[in-house]
């Protein structure tokens, strides 16, 4: 039987649905990229007919422009009540109302001896509301929205590895994302001064130095070392800019893709899309998982 979903990337400027096959193999079938004006119920509906698509499942992921991370320590409560809890842990540190907002919460690596971190993902309820509006007036099934990172997390090493990910959040900003055994471990935003075009020794110089700041932190906290660097593709993170960071660093840079889907996709249009990749080849082992069994 053919399996078929679509996932809806949102950025702040652009929305990019990506229908792929799920069984019987995992299969890109097609990407189409609209800017925030093209999009529109009407638009959606087309791209569904075009794949002869009827009531298919979706996932949304959100860019990293359009919520915010907040970390604290975390309270001595289960997981499963940690969503419920985010409401009022997350009321006296945030300026919006709480009942404007949707919040969410997942715990950072837990470890004995130390104090357990808590992460808390702020997002516009009035957008989240159009978004599922538009998939349910255009006979979507939404399945779950999710955000860039958790994207990351699936695509990164995940076997005793220590990983950080780092990708432009635009403005200028970096967010270093370290994942420990396939767990999100510790999040940090930076502020680059240098300017996007001045792709140069001192921008590598001023990223080079936040990085290693963020490892030796991270080192003497957890006690743990990175042991790769991988730069999410971007107009920022372009080809040339992390050659730059390989010779600069001491541990090993890369880029964070898949060759598989590459052939999709627009080198320039990786930073919108490359979340999405992460979702489809943790369903495909999850299918195959249950076909086992």
């Amino acid at each position: 039987m053919t399996i078929k979903k679509i996932i809806l990337g949102v950025t702040e400027n652009n929305y990019s649905v990506i229908c792929y096959q799920l069984a019987p193999r995992v299969e890109l079938l097609a990407c189409q990229i609209y800017d925030k004006k093209e999009f529109t119920v009407k638009a959606l509906k087309q791209f569904l007919a075009e794949q002869d698509l009827h009531q298919v499942e979706a996932s949304i992921i959100l860019g990293s422009q359009l919520y915010r991370i907040l970390m604290m320590d975390r309270p001595n409560i289960k997981d499963e009540e940690l969503a419920q809890a985010a409401k009022w842990l997350a009321k006296d540190l945030i300026k919006e109302n709480v009942d404007n907002v949707v919040l969410d919460a997942f715990p950072a690596v837990e470890r004995a001896s130390k104090v357990n971190k808590l992460y808390i993902v702020i997002a516009n309820k009035q957008y989240l509301q159009d978004l599922y509006d538009m998939c349910f007036v255009a006979g979507v099934n939404l399945k779950e929205i999710t955000i860039a990172e958790f994207g990351f997390l699936l695509l990164a090493p995940s076997e005793n590895q220590v990983s950080l990910v780092v990708y432009a959040l635009g403005g200028g900003g970096v967010r270093v994302l370290i994942i420990y055994n396939n767990e999100i471990d510790f999040i940090r935003n930076i502020k680059i001064k240098s300017a996007i075009e001045q792709e140069n020794n001192t921008r590598c110089e001023e990223v080079a130095l936040e990085l290693n700041r963020s490892m030796d932190f991270y080192a003497t906290q957890f006690g743990e070392s990175v042991k790769e660097i991988l730069c999410v593709p971007s107009q920022f993170f372009s080809g040339n800019f992390v050659e730059m960071l390989k010779q600069t660093l001491t541990v090993n840079v890369g880029l964070l893709y898949k060759n598989d889907f590459s052939e999709f996709l627009d080198d320039s249009r990786w930073d919108e899309h490359i979340m999405a990749f992460g979702l489809i080849t943790e369903e495909n082992v999850e299918y195959k998982n249950v076909a086992k069994n």
